[in-house]
């Protein structure tokens, strides 16, 4: 793939290209996405078909979401590029390390929040409007806790394979709810040690520096203090693995109705993402 690319997207490309460039970050739920933008708005963001001026905005704000949620991708492999300067950078001491890093691992967190958030609206381009009204006239409609009880209660408003993404995501969506909760609402501070190049990550139950980690422990290790960048690769597969779940299933969905139904291959580009895949892909790098 070329590398001239600072950020962007590609689509179109080659299955094989998809699977095996080293140097993009495929995605099936961008794929369906990137295919869905292009059979519905034309060049100008425009919709290419005259439809229901309230169905009109829903998928305006879908199309919104999409681009959103592009972003929110690429700004993980920017703070992860951007943590691994900062840690391996030997002018700098490492109190100041501590507190770049643990700044970046609030964004890195917020981002992924916001990445699963973004995904609530996708599966609306499956449903009607009376649907969708049903569905947006809860509080807080555009998050993905919103969508998760709203499928609780509304048995059959999607198709049936829709819940099962939805409902295996629920509890790795309640932990990354928990960290970003516990550094936006409840004013708790990552705490970033650093000692012989290793880094490890801490937020503290009580101010100010207690001991006690408020982080849960996904790794199942059962430390008072997690490896960093194995903690935040483990956030991020639960996001990529719940994603591309979703994905396939709006695919499978699509190819339901028109078994002709192909999609554009789509992938993420640029100077951050080589390394952020290699980053996600290679168990304890």
């Amino acid at each position: 793939m070329n590398e001239i690319w600072i950020k962007g997207t590609v689509f179109g490309i080659s299955s094989d290209e998809w699977r095996t460039d080293s140097k993009i970050l495929p995605s099936m739920l961008l794929s369906i996405l990137e295919t869905w933008n292009i059979r519905t708005f034309d060049r100008s963001e425009e919709l290419i078909n005259d439809i229901n001026v309230d169905l009109a905005r829903e998928y305006g704000k879908i199309n919104a979401a999409k681009y959103g949620f592009v972003s929110d991708l690429h700004n993980l492999s920017i703070n992860y590029s951007m943590i691994n300067k900062i840690a391996k950078d030997n002018l700098l001491n490492n109190g100041v390390k501590s507190l770049y890093i643990g700044l970046l691992v609030e964004n890195y967190v917020t981002n992924i929040r916001s990445c699963y958030d973004f995904t609530s609206l996708f599966p609306r381009f499956l449903i009607d409007l009376k649907s969708i009204r049903r569905l947006t006239s809860m509080k807080n409609s555009d998050s993905l806790n919103t969508l998760l009880k709203f499928c609780e209660k509304e048995k059959n408003i999607f198709p049936e394979s829709i819940y099962r993404p939805l409902t295996i995501v629920k509890s790795d969506l309640e932990d990354i709810k928990n960290i970003r909760d516990s550094i936006i609402h409840h004013g708790k501070e990552p705490i970033v040690h650093i000692e012989n190049n290793s880094l490890t990550l801490r937020i503290p139950k009580s101010a100010p520096y207690r001991a006690e980690n408020a982080l849960p422990d996904i790794l199942s290790i059962g430390a008072g203090d997690y490896p960093l960048l194995a903690y935040l690769r483990e956030l991020t597969l639960r996001l990529v693995n719940y994603t591309e779940d979703l994905g396939n299933t709006l695919f499978d969905e699509l190819r339901d109705k028109d078994n002709t139904y192909k999609v554009f291959l789509t992938a993420l580009i640029g100077v951050c993402i080589k390394d952020f895949r290699e980053y996600i892909t290679t168990p304890d790098l």
